[in-house]
């Protein structure tokens, strides 16, 4: 197992990724929404494009960030 595994997944899907949020940042004329069962009506999605892909992609970015600064300081 890597040492930081969080990072590997992350490498992993980095293009896929990257092709859904080129995508999702090129449609400006569109808003992402999810359904809110206690209103019964659709709301505008408030998430950085980085948190959307990260949960679509099951990521956690405070993980990856705390192997980016472990792996800093392994280098140094």
């Amino acid at each position: 197992m890597s040492e930081y595994p969080e990072c590997e997944k992350l490498k992993a899907i980095s293009d896929k990724s990257n092709t859904i949020g080129r995508f999702l940042d090129s449609q400006t004329q569109y808003v992402l929404c999810q359904w809110d069962d206690k209103h019964e009506r659709y709301r505008p999605v408030h998430e950085s494009l980085e948190q959307i892909l990260a949960k679509y992609f099951d990521i956690d970015m405070e993980k990856v960030e705390t192997e980016r600064r472990a792996m800093l300081e392994a280098l140094r």
